[in-house]
């Protein structure tokens, strides 16, 4: 009965993903108070969507580390030290006996692309690389053809056309809390083409 959520607009790369492989964006949750909600790719409530203070936190599936969320009740958390949050959700999928659907496989092989810069970031581990090729496996996709979606992936996540700079401003951009302070910190890759 758990239903997929976004905690803010999509960015073009996510978008770019979505629109190849045919699958629909979960709705945004404009406020969490009230609800009970498994947390996906972060662990601080200052990440989370609006109101997540006044949620139950039910489960926590991370690849960051944990954060602050405090919760009083039991708690699940599963947090591995991996370069993508979908190969712990894979993992997820095996230890259950649930088969991964081709939706899934496309989806959680986005994801992991992605976060690990096609298997080339720093923090991708072999974990990551055996999924991704599981994955692409099942999807009948090439590397080369892995590459070339990784390209395009990349190339809409520097497409700002039709974004307000504040949408561009927090495009990529987490909050962050630290001896009170709280803070905004963010990246952005752009080409900067001269006409």
């Amino acid at each position: 009965s758990v239903e997929a959520r976004i905690a803010g607009k999509a960015n073009n790369e996510t978008k770019y993903a979505a629109a190849l492989f045919g699958f629909p964006l979960p709705p945004i949750l404009e406020d969490a108070r009230g609800k009970t909600l498994i947390l996906v790719d972060h662990s601080e409530t200052c990440q989370a969507v609006a109101g997540a203070k006044e949620a139950r936190i039910l489960q926590i599936i991370d690849h960051h580390g944990l954060g602050d969320v405090m919760e009083s009740k039991r708690i699940f958390a599963k947090i591995f030290p991996v370069g993508s949050t979908c190969t712990i959700i894979f993992t997820c999928y095996q230890e259950f006996g649930v088969e991964v659907t081709k939706k899934i496989a496309q989806i959680l092989l986005a994801g992991i692309v992605s976060d690990t810069q096609n298997l080339k970031k720093k923090t991708t581990t072999e974990m990551d690389r055996v999924v991704c090729k599981i994955l692409a496996e099942r999807l009948n996709i090439s590397s080369e053809n892995l590459e070339m979606i990784y390209a395009e992936m990349k190339k809409a996540a520097k497409n700002f056309d039709g974004m307000t700079d504040e949408e561009i401003f927090n495009s990529d951009a987490k909050d962050y809390v630290i001896n009170g302070h709280k803070f905004r910190l963010g990246s952005l890759s752009f080409d900067d083409k001269k006409t």
